[in-house]
């Protein structure tokens, strides 16, 4: 160190460093003031300084860990809801079609029943008529009756009673068909 002072002596005596304004003494005490708290900052604070950034360091890089693991969880979370609607269209399409099937079966039966009350109504009512028909051809016979036994009193003068009457006519219906067969 003294050659630096040296150094320094006889620059001042050629005048660099006076040139300058400079004075070679406060310089050194500058230096060693320097370097007295470099020392003091190394042996107090500088441990600390190094400790706070190196937790820091770790903070940040735990959070760069966390973030990457929660883009992979993002990802994937992302991929299991894209499969569970892919899964949910296709069970509501399986539904969709499952009630399409349904309502057309429910078409179809309720087609059917209609069919067959149709049919029933439509026997019921032949029913009827089929009914009403022998009524009417029972009164007509009844009728007919009437008017041969009228015609008959009528033309053979005298007073035939029902039980002669329907012999008669049951005769007469007799003969009638069994000319009908002859002729065919």
């Amino acid at each position: 160190m003294l050659g630096v002072f040296n150094i320094l002596a006889s620059t001042e005596e050629s005048g660099g460093i006076a040139a300058l304004g400079l004075d070679w003494k406060a310089v050194v005490i500058q230096g060693v003031t320097f370097l007295i708290f470099i020392l003091i900052i190394k042996k107090f604070a500088l441990a600390k300084i190094v400790n706070v950034l190196e937790d820091r360091r770790k903070t940040i890089e735990s959070s760069i860990d966390k973030a990457e693991e929660l883009t992979k969880q993002n990802e994937e979370a992302e991929k299991r809801v894209n499969e569970l609607l892919h899964q949910a269209r296709k069970e509501a399409e399986l539904i969709i079609g499952k009630g399409h099937e349904e309502a057309g079966s429910i078409i179809k039966e309720a087609q059917d029943t209609a069919s067959k009350k149709a049919e029933k109504i439509i026997a019921d009512g032949l029913a009827q008529i089929d009914q009403q028909v022998l009524k009417v051809q029972d009164q007509l016979k009844k009728d007919t009756l009437e008017l041969v036994a009228q015609a008959t009193t009528a033309l053979i003068g005298e007073t035939v009673d029902v039980k002669k009457h329907e012999s008669l006519i049951a005769k007469a219906i007799t003969d009638h068909n069994n000319n009908k067969k002859d002729s065919k």
